[in-house]
């Protein structure tokens, strides 16, 4: 009997719904909720999957997961790949690419982090040219955590003033200062595995109940194969199976503004019910078809980022079962976000 094990936080319906869906088909899978005491360097690895929608906030558990990878299971998403996500890089990737993103720039934290003395930034020009930087941005502007948690250190800000009373805010947070654009529309596009893509209306500036298919405006056709095809592109190039990606549309242009939410948050009460099963189905037949070996995770190789094909070209490299042998390979890689 295969096993998959769900890992996750404060979600009430997503991951219980999940495990309700697996457990019904006529198969040789069962799904079943983590349940986690101390590690041990020799406790063996139960699960043939886990599925992760937690770990990026909880560094016990993103340790839990890599033993479990180096003991022979499959993680969605790959925790060697999850644990260093930089939004100001994923715009250099997409800017390379030729994919439109807003504008950005990347600041140092406001506050020296951990484990630094003054001379370890002889390097850094003090003050920053703040004028070249508001120039480049302009105002209004949102002021960003780079590891892509928006739900923390996350401003608009419309002069100068009210970017330095923000910026003192932010800690040791590394920051991005990213151009607002007052889009005409806005999407949210859930990938699950290299063939699922689902596209909805979105409004990030409204409270959470409010946000998910926030809009009146219908999709054009061309907008909707657009998103889907950048996002399963991109995906399979940062060698994540489960992601969620954000677009702006400003004049007919597209926007990439958020490459990666590899725990999107997913509650019944807060998505249509439309969306909500799609979102149950597709995730419980992509863990089964994985877990039972018929559909495989694709694996991040960072030389290719900067080959000169286009996203839409050649696929990732694939690997269809466990192998804890490239485990050592996979480490110095990249992403993060989530609601749980």
């Amino acid at each position: 009997m295969k096993k998959i094990g769900i890992l996750f936080g404060s979600e009430k319906s997503f991951p219980s719904d999940l495990i309700s869906v697996i457990n019904s088909m006529k198969n040789k899978v069962k799904a079943s909720r983590i349940s986690l005491d101390a590690l041990k360097l020799n406790d063996k690895n139960i699960y043939s999957l886990i599925y992760d929608r937690i770990s990026h906030k909880v560094p016990f558990y993103k340790n839990f997961l890599k033993q479990s990878y180096i003991n022979g299971a499959l993680v969605i998403n790959n925790p060697f790949l999850t644990y260093d996500f930089s939004s100001f890089i994923h715009n250099v990737i997409s800017n390379k690419k030729g994919i439109r993103t807003p504008k950005s720039v990347l600041l140092p934290s406001k506050e020296p982090p951990e484990n630094t003395v003054p001379d370890s930034f002889a390097n850094l020009n003090y003050p920053l040219d703040w004028n070249a930087v508001f120039n480049y941005i302009g105002f209004p502007a949102y002021l960003k955590s780079n590891n892509n948690n928006v739900f923390v250190h996350s401003y608009k800000i419309y002069n100068s003033a009210e970017f330095f009373s923000a910026y003192n805010l932010t800690g040791k947070s590394c920051m991005n200062l990213v151009e607002s654009i007052d889009f005409d529309a806005y999407y949210k596009c859930f990938v699950i595995g290299s063939k699922n893509a689902k596209v909805i209306a979105y409004d990030y500036s409204k409270p959470i109940h409010l946000r998910f298919n926030a809009s009146e405006k219908p999709m054009s056709g061309k907008i909707e194969n657009e998103i889907i095809s950048l996002s399963l592109s991109i995906s399979e190039y940062l060698g994540f199976s489960m992601n969620a990606l954000e677009f702006g549309v400003k004049n007919n242009d597209l926007y990439l503004t958020c490459h990666h939410d590899p725990s999107p948050f997913i509650e019944r009460e807060f998505l249509d019910s439309e969306t909500y099963e799609w979102m149950l189905n597709a995730t419980s037949e992509y863990l089964i078809s994985v877990a039972s070996g018929n559909a495989s995770i694709p694996v991040f190789h960072p030389n290719t980022i900067f080959e000169k094909e286009n996203l839409k070209g050649k696929s990732a490299v694939k690997r269809a079962k466990p192998n804890p042998k490239p485990v050592m390979q996979d480490i110095n890689i990249a992403s993060q976000d989530s609601m749980n």
